[in-house]
């Protein structure tokens, strides 16, 4: 079969497959299904991929690439003497995770809301402990003072509503302009409250 067929059918197998996933659920959602929506036969689904974890994983895989690129935080990233880039919470960071909704909007619903029951239905969680560690990092980092108990459960309660108000704006059924308007509202009310509770 040529190169350009057998990637037309990948393809295909890969739409029908977030479609179903989307609609039912991981769990929910059958290999024979998703051969059947994309218009082959079910035994020839398995040429193309060995497993639904592996249809699963391969639709993911570039957008969960790029999250972890913004909040795969290392040290030699955060002594940068702002403010809000110190706190690991920039708005470039911030902007590039909401282009990644904008390029991949069905995906990203996937992976931060439909991917239960998958090895990465912890994503939103890692992604809010990322967030926390480095804000915590930045604090013990560039303050005279070690964060307290209290302000690492502040740091986390924050991590938490930060990155799940701006999935939850996001997701919303709802004009993007608007949505877009809302999270520059969002955002730095979030970001100034953490800054000055920390100081």
């Amino acid at each position: 079969m040529p190169q350009i067929l057998k990637q037309e059918i990948k393809e295909r197998i890969l739409a029908s497959a977030l479609n179903n996933f989307l609609e039912k659920g991981y769990r929910d959602t059958s290999m024979q299904e998703i051969a059947q929506n994309a218009g082959i036969a079910a035994g020839n689904i398995y040429n193309y991929f060995k497993n639904k974890e592996e249809v699963f994983s391969t639709l993911i895989g570039p957008v969960l690439a790029e999250v972890k690129s913004i909040f795969g935080i290392r040290l030699k990233d955060l002594p940068i003497p702002n403010g809000e880039e110190r706190m690991g919470i920039s708005e470039r960071k911030i902007e590039e995770f909401i282009k990644v909704y904008q390029s991949h909007q069905k995906v990203f619903v996937l992976l931060f809301e439909k991917s239960d029951n998958t090895k990465f239905e912890t994503t939103k969680t890692d992604v809010i402990e990322s967030l926390s560690a480095a804000i915590l990092h930045a604090k013990n980092s560039f303050t005279a003072h070690q964060a307290t108990r209290e302000q690492e459960m502040l740091i986390k309660g924050f991590a938490t509503a930060y990155v799940s108000g701006i999935i939850s704006i996001l997701l919303e059924k709802a004009d993007e302009a608007l949505k877009l308007n809302a999270l520059h509202e969002f955002l730095p009310f979030m970001r100034h409250k953490l800054i000055d509770s920390l100081q």
